[in-house]
């Protein structure tokens, strides 16, 4: 059922707006492809360089922008320190929308999420409570998430 959605989906909305999006990105020399991940439960639009997959160059590295609605983990811990924009676990799964950036540099990963946790965390789902088991050996409670 999910495979027959997104296949909807590639139908009915992507088809219909693929010659207008094409006939736009060719003065740039880029072109667009739909994408469909069935493991991560999601569907993205993927722009490429053409000059760069003239090249030889492929995935990521002909990659401008990926336009992205999939599953994926983000920490939701404390911040790493500075340079690093990251985080420490624990870590969330979340099935949002996002935009990544591979061509720029530092490459832009799971925008806004990741970049903007702190402003974003309302939308994302709530943290599993931990669960406390008695550790056999001692007798004394562990938490585990």
């Amino acid at each position: 059922l999910r495979h027959a959605a997104h296949v909807a989906v590639w139908l009915l909305i992507f088809q219909p707006i693929y010659p207008l999006l094409e006939a736009c990105l060719l003065p740039l020399d880029h072109a667009a492809f739909y994408f469909y991940y069935p493991r991560a439960r999601g569907a993205g639009l993927v722009v490429d360089s053409r000059a760069r997959r003239r090249a030889g160059q492929r995935g990521t590295a002909a990659q401008v922008l990926r336009i992205d609605w999939h599953r994926f983990e983000l920490n939701v811990g404390a911040r790493y320190p500075p340079p690093n924009p990251g985080r420490h676990p624990p870590a969330v799964v979340c099935n949002l929308p996002h935009i990544d950036l591979p061509l720029r540099r530092p490459t832009v990963r799971h925008w806004p999420w990741r970049q903007h946790i702190g402003a974003l965390r309302w939308l994302l789902p709530t943290q599993p409570k931990p669960i406390v088991e008695l550790e056999p050996e001692r007798g004394s409670t562990v938490s585990k998430p």
